[in-house]
């Protein structure tokens, strides 16, 4: 797909910043691309006529290669090349980077550029190839937000996870509570998970952390006592629905996984 001329966008600084456009996106002269989608089959060793299925997991993550080039064709300087490779490798952990073309507006994907080739003409560096390795198997949306208020008992409303992948969602949940309100209750009615957490302070602010399982309070880590029920909240794929108890402003937010596979 033809893509010169965009940019990108990595751990929210833009290529514009350092007057770069995109020039290509993986080897055009591969037939066959790995869309980091194979599956292996979880089974178990066994007598038994039917091996036990415990699921899939997807063999390789997703990696791709950028070529970039200034917007007027010039040159790179070394402290040029430099100070890119600082903004690309300089980070500890994966970040996020969206490619700005239509057809991957929506699209962003969790990564760390791992390679930074030169691209030389006539002894001079004209171009930066990078290649990009994702931590996932997956592709993500654009983070979705959804606020309530919370202002009666068995407050109920509707999540819709769009995801392409069966494998359920964990939402990061903030819920800034009322006066007077110390437990707070979520459920997902469709899937039969409960959170509760009791004892909780006037004006507390309670971020719930479903994927990596821990919760804070007023941005400190709560020690998980006999005050939580040790419930945690996950989307499945489609409709879910959520009922409240406890009055507060509540907010929930994901990313759907996305399968589109390699640039």
């Amino acid at each position: 797909m033809p893509v010169y001329g965009t940019s990108f966008i990595y751990d929210g600084i833009s290529s514009d910043r350092y007057q770069l456009l995109l020039a290509g996106i993986g080897d055009e002269t591969d037939d066959e691309v790995d869309m980091g989608l194979n599956v292996e089959p979880l089974v178990s060793e066994s007598p038994l006529p039917f091996k036990l299925d415990y699921g899939i997991q997807y063999s390789n993550p997703l990696s791709f290669r950028i070529t970039v080039t200034h917007k007027d064709g010039s040159y790179f300087s070394y402290f040029q090349i430099r100070e890119i490779a600082a903004w690309l490798t300089g980070r500890q952990h994966p970040c996020w980077l969206q490619i700005l073309h239509p057809e991957y507006d929506d699209v962003y994907y969790c990564c760390r550029a791992t390679e930074i080739y030169k691209r030389k003409q006539y002894g001079k560096v004209i171009g930066l190839s990078i290649l990009f390795t994702c931590n996932s198997s997956f592709g993500f949306s654009d983070e979705i937000i959804k606020s309530f208020q919370i202002d009666k008992p068995d407050y109920t409303f509707i999540l819709y996870n769009d995801s392409d992948e069966e494998t359920p969602i964990r939402p990061l949940i903030t819920a800034r509570m009322d006066p007077a309100f110390p437990t707070l209750k979520i459920e997902n009615l469709t899937t039969n998970d409960t959170f509760q957490l009791d004892h909780i302070l006037s004006g507390d602010t309670i971020t719930i952390n479903n994927q990596n399982q821990f919760i804070l309070i007023n941005d400190r880590y709560k020690n998980l006592g006999s005050d939580f029920n040790l419930g945690w909240i996950h989307l499945k794929r489609g409709i879910n629905e959520i009922r409240v108890n406890g009055n507060s402003t509540l907010e929930f937010r994901y990313r759907y996984l996305l399968k589109g596979g390699d640039l």
